[in-house]
């Protein structure tokens, strides 16, 4: 197999792995559990369309991976062209397994022929990139890529406990706070630049793109994380109030870091746009817009939290 054609089947598995796994866990519980080359055979679909159209995979259509997946089980699935499947990867059913994988898949597939699967979520561009951010931006979804609710819930009761805390006396703020609040970055009266990457018309703009503004909360993780290390432990060993709160948003932003990479790569790519607001609504899911918008709020509170640890003297 060819260095493209082997990129493509990695690709394939991936994204069948995230399609997979939310069906599982979100609309078909425990009885896909029994479907144990679904997943495999999900990934072979969408690398045959994708070979078919001599496109990435990401830009497959659904109904285009669906018409594939009604094909292979019109005929014979192993007799088509298979790529080269490593330990894995996964492994294909016999075949008296190859229709039962089949017909599952087209199942996972024909869903998202109908709209958005993601609560809430708006109607998009039939693209299995599109779909599959769509379903990694889902709030509940538990596990890597998925789930930045219950992160956004901890962060907002780590800030609220570390408030309590400074009120009642029991965490007195010192010279170490304050400096680890400075290096936040966030103790500033100028809004964030917002610059990166540049928009096509920033002469035109009033406000940043998706991108920007997602590239920017991306990079404020590692500052967050930065500061909150420089805080020493309290004198029975735990970590300062501080610290526990610049840890938790670190990770709420770092949320945003795999739908970052793989959008700022896409947008390196793009053609010429008359506006950064039509490619965001060709690539950014609702769900992902709004786990964006809730991530950005909740740093505009933890700015306010930092600023006021600096107006308070040191113990």
């Amino acid at each position: 197999m060819s260095d493209g054609a082997s990129a493509s089947w990695a690709r394939a598995v991936e994204q069948a792995r995230a399609l997979f796994r939310w069906h599982r866990v979100r609309r078909l519980g425990c009885e896909a559990q029994d479907l144990l080359w679904t997943q495999t055979v999900l990934a072979v679909i969408l690398w045959r369309t994708a070979r078919e159209q001599a496109c990435h995979v990401d830009d497959i259509t659904v109904s285009a991976a669906v018409v594939t997946s009604q094909r292979a089980a019109a005929g014979s699935f192993h007799s088509g062209e298979l790529p080269a499947i490593g330990p894995r990867d996964g492994e294909l059913p016999p075949p008296e397994g190859t229709a039962d994988a089949l017909r599952a898949v087209e199942q996972v597939l024909a869903v998202h022929l109908r709209g958005p699967v993601v609560a809430g979520a708006t109607p998009g561009p039939d693209l299995l990139g599109y779909v599959v951010r769509e379903l990694r931006a889902d709030p509940e979804m538990p596990g890597e890529h998925g789930g930045w609710a219950p992160l956004l819930s901890v962060a907002r009761l780590h800030i609220r406990t570390a408030g309590e805390l400074w009120r009642s006396g029991v965490w007195q703020i010192t010279e170490h706070d304050h400096a680890a609040a400075r290096a936040t970055s966030l103790v500033t009266t100028s809004p964030p630049a917002y610059d990166y990457p540049p928009a096509p018309d920033p002469a035109t703009r009033t406000h940043p793109s998706w991108l920007q503004q997602a590239c920017w909360l991306t990079e404020l993780t590692a500052t967050l994380r930065s500061a909150g290390e420089t805080l020493p432990r309290s004198a029975d060993g735990t970590l300062r109030p501080l610290h526990i709160v610049l840890q938790s948003y670190a990770g709420l932003c770092a949320s945003l870091a795999p739908a970052v990479g793989e959008l700022e790569a896409l947008w390196a790519r793009r053609d010429v746009l008359d506006s950064a607001d039509a490619w965001d609504l060709e690539h950014v899911p609702s769900p992902l817009l709004q786990q964006t918008m809730d991530i950005g709020s909740a740093v505009n509170r933890l700015a306010v939290f930092v600023g006021s640890i600096t107006l308070i003297d040191p113990s």
